[in-house]
């Protein structure tokens, strides 16, 4: 008598339920493709929806193994149109593999790069259509070529998309003194609407800025640049004399910038007084459609204060992120000027801001009783504030590209 085939008898509704429900767990995602076709295609959604190709263990370019991905994904077309999320990662790519790669994945909505070298082997670009990639959602380039130092193809690498919507550059080793961006133009037509930057010159953003629509459309900026000090600050302000005008822009990321913690090794004590006067050289009062504005820092300091004042009047929230601190401090807080900070920042001029203090990142860092500790410290000293009702404690580590902020506990 012959065995009968397994087939699915379940309604619909209830079997993508039970694999929805293991979207993470990959061996009984495989094993779930085994039972019959119906369970294969919501099986195969969550098993390639994110697709990596890399080479952890040699860390080194493997021009093989990306050219037996590309065969791969040209040959298999039911599992690509699954894939949403592509990350390449330790590998030297050419824009020709780059493009067959690209070409293979209808759906494809991020793109992440790192460690990275990219290669232009397209000697006839200029007479191809520009751009040939398709639009994208999200490009994350960490430690590649073209974010460290090879800016014109960075720019033609952007132009090559017909849109781009978030742009993530990160360089974890920032390059002293340089700027080769004199004579580039990046694509005109790239229009974003979040910009995050770590260790990135800031003559590549401005000029992202200053030839693009990105100008008219960007609407998240994240800044960060451990090496940046005073000396730049002006620099910084030409982002925001570009953005002005357009009234785009409805929240400023920044830190931990130099510039925001003035009592560090480098910072001589008798300057403080003469570089919080040069707060209005950041132009944030040109952004007159921003919303909020988030500092990330190691510490809570009157000097913050002074940088609020700077802010324009649509401004209505002060998102202020604790990092860094970890296990070892003794008492954590204990640097912070919380009094000092209450003091100013209750005072009438900055009714209309509510202060969102942000400690996700600490809660994740220390053990419970150190974290109590702070919390009690930042409560306290802030009792003005608290007491004005506005002062709100985040628990929940935020999702920046979202535009909806999340609500913490207010207190």
């Amino acid at each position: 008598m012959p065995i009968p085939r397994p087939s699915n008898n379940l309604p619909w509704e209830i079997s993508d339920a039970i694999i929805d429900h293991l979207h993470d767990d990959r061996p009984s995602l495989y094993s779930c493709a085994l039972v019959c076709r119906a369970w294969l295609l919501s099986s195969r959604h969550h098993l390639f929806r994110t697709f990596k190709i890399a080479d952890s263990k040699r860390r080194k370019p493997n021009s093989a193994a990306l050219d037996k991905a590309v065969g791969f994904l040209a040959t298999t077309p039911d599992v690509a149109r699954h894939i949403r999320y592509l990350d390449i990662a330790h590998h030297s790519v050419r824009l020709s593999q780059l493009d067959a790669i690209l070409n293979c994945l209808p759906k494809l909505q991020s793109l992440a790069f790192s460690e990275l070298g990219i290669l232009d082997d397209d000697t006839n670009h200029i007479t191809r259509p520009f751009p040939r990639f398709r639009a994208i959602e999200e490009l994350k380039i960490t430690s590649c070529n073209i974010v460290n130092y090879d800016y014109s193809l960075l720019f033609h690498f952007l132009g090559l998309f017909a849109s781009i919507q978030r742009l993530e550059l990160m360089v974890e080793i920032r390059v002293l003194n340089i700027d080769t961006t004199a004579d580039l133009i990046p694509p005109a037509h790239l229009a974003l609407t979040h910009l995050s930057a770590f260790h990135v010159p800031l003559s590549v953003i401005l000029k992202l800025l200053q030839y693009t629509r990105t100008k008219e459309t960007l609407r998240v900026l994240w800044y960060d640049d451990t090496i940046l000090d005073w000396p730049d600050v002006e620099e910084v302000g030409n982002l925001f004399v570009v953005l002005g005008p357009y009234r785009s822009l409805k929240r400023i990321v920044f830190g931990p910038l130099n510039i925001f913690t003035p009592y560090h090794d480098n910072f001589p004590p008798d300057q403080e007084a003469e570089d919080i006067g040069r707060w209005p050289a950041l132009q944030l009062e040109r952004c007159n459609d921003l919303e909020e504005f988030s500092l990330r820092t190691r510490m809570i300091l009157r000097v913050h204060v002074d940088l609020f004042a700077h802010l324009p009047q649509s401004v209505r929230r002060i998102w202020v992120t604790l990092i860094g601190i970890d296990q070892t401090v003794a008492d954590p807080g204990a640097d912070s000027q919380w009094a000092e900070f209450d003091a100013a920042f209750s005072r009438e001029e900055f009714q209309r801001l509510v202060l969102v203090l942000d400690t996700s990142r600490v809660k994740a860092q220390i053990s419970v009783e150190k974290y109590a500790e702070l919390l009690d410290r930042a409560t306290k000293g802030l009792s003005q504030v608290s007491a004005q009702g506005r002062l709100v404690i985040s628990e929940v580590d935020r999702n920046w590209w979202n535009e909806s902020w999340r609500q913490g506990q207010a207190v």
